[in-house]
């Protein structure tokens, strides 16, 4: 594990337990010099703050009284208090900051772009000046059970790339930099950039807009101002031959065998650092990294066996590869789906003809002589042929291309022959204009609230290379007969006495800014435990706080559906499983269990389990004994060919015990890697809710593990399970389309809700 031991001297350290005395009161007691203190949640109400002295001089509140206190108590405030004191005990010259539940250390003393930029033989412009890229190591204190160790404290290990930005936001304006949007600060405020109007900024506050002067606003490092000072800095060419190097040069940090080296020489020197002593309360030193043997009764590391993919209905025709499957029995619903011969929009630019026969003549027929798409889609998906109709729109000029697609399909559409699906050629120089004129969000707004899921593909990605497009072609092809409402493949499951319902709950964001003006859709998708794709509903808009209760209120109406659909009566077993990526407070999953279970069919008995899986989170896995895996990837110097990725990976499958209600999941091997000099993958950390009925964790980890490989968006296998997948991207692409005058969601809930539209 990317983690160290955090050993103590003793088990025991000197406190008191005192009530809480009131907000005010208690910040000023936390602010004494030498005390610490810390609000316990949990305990009774006359006992509620630990205070520890950190001298013999150190008077308690209130009179109470001093004793020694069991660590393995406290860990949480222990943990506290070390991080909190940690940057003066290490040596000064370290630069130890503290964050908001971390402590970060940033490599001053090497500069990744000045490195990169003399890597690509590129002299530095002027316009880049003040912008610098260093790595930063994270390290964050933390209380963890590990299978075969027991309880502990452990300080997790992180490393990435931070960026900063010197000088005013007036210097950014004069180099000619767009700097609406941007992050900034002002005296202690952070605000970001609305309009900027001679020496003046105006900015977006958490108290409303304000006025600034231009030359006294710092920016925020972050990446998107990084990325639009380069863009006004240097050339295309420039910019694509810098990024080639500086992914040279953070690959050759943070990659295969470098970032264990990275690890060990962290670890090792922090284990090599005398005990630690905070005042009088408590003494500590670091040990080494945490070892995870494989083997042996208690071994916290276990090893899931490989996804089955089913394709048909009654589970006789397997295979390990999803591709592979379709090709040598064709899709799990080749049999009962209704749609043989599928009528086609094909949509493309006035003077692109032929390249949208040559396209839809390669999807239809195959690439001959291809490893991956020989057979083309209607063999694979054993349907009888296509039905194709082309729709030329004439774009020369057009300063509004999204407006002169919906111009061409509105004056087109004819209800009685409402196609099955569309098929929309995209030029390469629209992808990335504004929503309100992009072809893509007109297009897929307004087909969508026809009741037509739509398949966009780049005019580029249409003109690949065989070599190339016969894997975009696969992919593009294995969503297309989704959107159709077809199923590709299920999984093989562990045959449950309940009926399994697996419930994915994800949500949205609108652009603003500050927490409560967030606006939140809550989005719910619905599967059985096969994997077969049932239903999805989405939630409307709603304010940050009323998230739960509306998430819940969505819940319950596709539940009651679902009763309805699938005939739940008297006597059933119903198991509700819950893929959450969002964290819920307990009284919120307290309502979702309410509305989910008590509100439906009566005399039902359900079982539920609530499961926060986390893709984001403080821990990394490394395999010192892997040598990586030789495959065709995207290489460092930007082209496509054979490297040695991989190395230091441990592979797909593996959990790691963290105690009763963790598991720690590998779901990107080397296998899945598909860039050389990526950074270490992390694995998924899986939460099992403590108000859960269900609580079967291997069996729900397995599930999981399952679902990262039933995306129909590719063949391949993905970082996430499709419970939390899929609701996000309905979420994020009903965000933009809801923004564009052409969008309708009234279909969406109708006739489209068991069509997978949003791949």
């Amino acid at each position: 594990m990317n983690a160290v031991e955090v050993q103590l001297a003793s088990k025991e350290f000197p406190g008191a337990l005192v009530p809480y005395p009131g907000d005010t009161e208690f910040r000023d007691l936390a602010s004494g010099p030498d005390i610490f203190v810390y609000r316990l949640r949990g305990m009774p109400h006359g006992q509620n703050v630990l205070v520890v002295p950190l001298s013999s001089a150190t008077t308690l509140p209130g009179g109470a009284q001093l004793t020694q206190l069991p660590v393995a108590r406290f860990r949480p405030a222990i943990c506290s208090l070390i991080e909190r004191h940690l940057p003066r005990l290490l040596p000064e010259g370290l630069g130890l900051v503290s964050k908001r539940f971390s402590l970060e250390r940033v490599k001053r003393n090497e500069d990744l772009l000045e490195l990169a930029l003399r890597r690509a033989s590129i002299p530095r412009p002027t316009s880049l000046l003040g912008v610098s890229k260093h790595m930063r190591t994270r390290m964050q204190l933390r209380t963890e059970f590990i299978r075969g160790r027991g309880p502990g404290l452990v300080m997790t290990i992180q490393f990435s790339v931070a960026s900063a930005v010197d000088g005013s936001l007036a210097n950014l304006v004069d180099r000619g930099v767009h700097v609406d949007g941007l992050r900034t600060s002002y005296e202690e405020e952070v605000g970001y950039v609305v309009s900027v109007c001679g020496n003046e900024v105006v900015v977006e506050t958490e108290e409303g807009e304000s006025t600034w002067p231009s030359d006294a606003v710092a920016v925020a490092g972050s990446s998107d101002a990084v990325r639009r000072i380069f863009e006004s800095a240097l050339t295309d060419s420039e910019r694509e031959a810098y990024h080639a190097a500086e992914a040279q040069e953070v690959a050759a940090r943070t990659s295969g065998q470098a970032y264990i080296e990275r690890l060990r020489a962290a670890a090792g020197w922090l284990s090599q650092q005398e005990t630690l002593s905070i005042g009088d309360a408590l003494s500590f030193k670091f040990g080494g990294l945490i070892p995870l043997p494989e083997r042996g009764r208690d071994s916290a590391v276990s090893q899931l066996d490989g996804i089955r993919f089913c394709f048909s209905r009654d589970r006789t025709a397997l295979d390990t590869i999803p591709s592979r499957g379709l090709e040598s029995h064709g899709p799990s619903d080749g049999d009962t789906f209704d749609r043989k011969e599928p009528n086609l929009l094909v949509v493309y630019p006035d003077g692109h003809r032929a390249a949208a026969e040559g396209l839809m003549r390669s999807i239809r027929d195959g690439l001959p002589r291809s490893r991956a798409f020989a057979r083309g889609f209607v063999s694979t998906f054993r349907l009888s042929r296509l039905q194709l109709r082309f729709l030329a729109v004439p774009l020369d000029g057009a300063a509004d291309p999204g407006a002169v697609y919906l111009r061409a399909l509105t004056e087109t559409f004819d209800p009685s022959l409402k196609p099955d699906a569309a098929i929309v050629l995209l030029r390469d120089q629209d992808s990335d204009l504004p929503d309100s004129i992009n072809p893509y969000v007109a297009t897929k707004a307004w087909l969508l609230s026809q009741g037509i899921a739509s398949q966009e593909i780049r005019l580029s990605k249409a003109r690949e290379t065989p070599n190339n497009l016969q894997y975009i072609l696969q992919d593009l092809c294995v969503a297309l007969y989704a959107k159709l409402g077809g199923s590709p493949w299920t999984v093989l499951p562990s045959t449950p006495l309940a009926r399994e319902v697996v419930v994915g709950v994800a949500y949205s964001e609108s652009s603003a800014r500050f927490r409560e003006r967030k606006r939140y859709m809550g989005i719910a998708t619905v599967f059985s435990s096969d994997g077969t794709y049932i239903l999805g509903a989405s939630s409307p808009q709603c304010g940050y706080d009323e998230y739960p209760a509306v998430l819940a209120d969505t819940v319950g109406r596709t539940m009651r559906r679902l009763a309805a659909d699938q005939s739940w009566s008297r006597g059933d077993l119903v198991r509700l499983v819950f893929h959450m990526g969002k964290p819920l407070t307990r009284q919120d999953i307290s309502t979702l269990k309410r509305v989910a279970t008590s509100e439906l069919v009566d005399g039902v008995e359900f079982e539920t389990a609530f499961l926060n899986i986390r893709q984001r989170s403080p821990f990394v896995l490394a395999d010192p004994s892997q040598t990586g895996r030789r495959q065709w990837v995207d290489t460092l110097d930007g082209r496509f060919g054979q490297a040695n990725v991989g190395a230091g990976v441990p592979g797909r499958g593996v959990v790691v015990d963290l105690g009763r209600s963790r598991r720690l999941l590998c779901v990107t091997g080397p296998q899945q890697l598909k860039r050389e000099g990526g950074a270490h993958p992390a694995p998924l950390l899986i939460d099992l809710h403590r108000d859960s009925s269900y609580t079967e964790l291997h069996s729900l980890t397995r599930q999981v593990f399952q679902f990262t490989g039933l995306s129909w968006k590719s063949v391949r296998p993905i970082s996430e399970p499709v419970t939390l997948s899929y609701p996000r991207l309905i979420a994020r692409l009903v965000s933009r389309l809801s923004t564009h005058d052409a969008w309708s969601p009234d279909l969406i809930n109708t006739h489209l809700l068991r069509s997978r539209w949003f791949l």
